[in-house]
């Protein structure tokens, strides 16, 4: 309910509508909250106290209901990308991508699952490892279902760098609104790129080049509709006023109902099953996002009456120094198990609230850096749970430190490189 609501009252607002919007997403968060996980529950009694805290010592309890209207928005990105997973699975493609995969050679299998979760995962994000998993079976050994595990969370991962349909280009476009999708992705691809080709000498070369050029051609027939998906958004920011996140939250449920209506009688229906399945599973990220933005908001009110500014101010940081301190920040919570929604949206709050001579550009990038980075070997990812259940592993044997060492290597020469770029940007 709160989804068509929500795009309503963006269509036309309507102040009574935003009220009873707000109060109906209290209490979805409440009931998500007592049903989720301990760890879910954890973190957001933290996020709780957090807020409660920075409340009671600037009086800024009127902020609370501000923060929770501001989630309705990405209440609505995430149904929206259910909805695009939902329409993913009735798609032909995605039953071709595992004949193709299960037909790679054994030397070739780590490579193609990189890359392959890379591209199915920029769009299905963690609904990749429902497409991966089978490939293996029940009865694979320990050691190999662990292997193709661990490939297809690092290639999904880097899929954070430039896809539009993931939380954290939601959350980045949130604070940096100036920033374009045609800005940001072809960015975040040579990144990606860079991160794929360093990955995959660092773990899953066999086979050489030979093996990764026949992965890549493996990939034919799925990059056309994920092409058209992102485009879709791309067109959509580029020809009109609406920035990235409002264009995909309108833009993306139209494409899927024609897709949908275009394949035939009963594929609108299965995507509505299919649909309301996954809505149901929504819970804990919602619940999550709400208590992050809620502190955000917070915490932004908080700011101007405190000298937290005026000392970050006086630090007189570098710009090299504050992508440096974006990504390895976020990246040493995610280790941490702490979730990036959180440590995300307060490094926004934070470095957007003065002038760090970081270009919007880069500082995007650097937000998604950290995000990519601290879900890849953190148990408090969406991704290392997700996979763990998909492919029979327990959580602890997915955070490893071959992947450590990736984050390292692969962060320091990110922050380098966005350096020398802003450089360029801003002068």
């Amino acid at each position: 309910m709160l989804w068509p609501l929500e795009l309503l009252n963006l269509t036309a607002p309507f102040e009574p509508l935003a009220w009873a919007l707000t109060a109906g997403l209290a209490l979805y968060a409440v009931t998500a909250f007592l049903r989720g996980r301990w760890q879910m529950r954890m973190l957001s009694i933290g996020l709780a106290a957090a807020t409660v805290g920075i409340c009671a010592a600037f009086d800024s309890w009127r902020m609370i209901p501000a923060g929770i209207e501001k989630t309705l928005i990405f209440v609505a990105f995430l149904c929206t990308i259910v909805l695009l997973r939902a329409t993913a699975d009735q798609r032909p493609e995605i039953a071709a991508a595992r004949t193709l995969f299960t037909s790679l050679d054994r030397n070739q299998r780590g490579g193609g699952v990189l890359i392959g979760s890379h591209v199915l995962g920029s769009v299905l994000i963690v609904g990749v490892y429902a497409v991966l998993a089978p490939i293996l079976g029940r009865d694979a050994p320990e050691d190999e279902r662990r292997t193709v595990a661990l490939a297809a969370i690092r290639g999904m991962s880097l899929a954070v760098l430039w896809s539009p349909f993931f939380v954290g280009m939601a959350v980045a476009s949130h604070y940096l609104p100036s920033v374009r999708l045609w800005q940001i992705m072809p960015l975040g691809l040579c990144f990606a790129a860079l991160g794929l080709l360093i990955t995959y000498f660092m773990f899953n070369r066999a086979g050489g080049l030979g093996a990764l050029w026949q992965s890549l051609a493996s990939l034919g027939p799925i990059l056309p509709p994920v092409a058209v998906a992102a485009l879709v958004v791309v067109v959509l920011t580029a020809l009109t006023p609406l920035t990235n996140l409002y264009a995909l939250v309108f833009g993306m449920p139209v494409l899927c109902i024609a897709v949908l209506l275009a394949m035939g009688p009963g594929m609108l229906g299965a995507g509505a099953r299919s649909l309301a399945t996954g809505i149901g599973h929504l819970g804990p990220e919602i619940c999550l996002l709400t208590l992050a933005v809620t502190l955000g908001v917070v915490l932004e009110d908080a700011l101007g009456r405190t000298d937290i500014l005026a000392w970050l101010i006086g630090l007189q940081l570098s710009p090299l120094a504050v992508i440096a301190v974006m990504i390895g920040g976020m990246t040493l919570a995610g280790l941490a198990a702490i979730h990036p929604i959180v440590t995300g949206t307060i490094f926004m709050v934070l470095f957007t609230s003065f002038a760090t001579g970081v270009a919007d550009l880069v500082l995007m990038e650097a937000m998604l850096f950290g995000w990519a980075l601290g879900t890849m070997n953190s148990l408090g990812s969406v991704s290392i749970a997700t996979g763990s259940a998909m492919f029979g592993i327990a959580p602890e044997r997915l955070v490893v430190r071959g992947t450590l060492i990736l984050i390292v290597v692969f962060g320091a020469v990110a922050v380098f490189i966005l350096g020398a770029i802003n450089r360029l940007l801003a002068g």
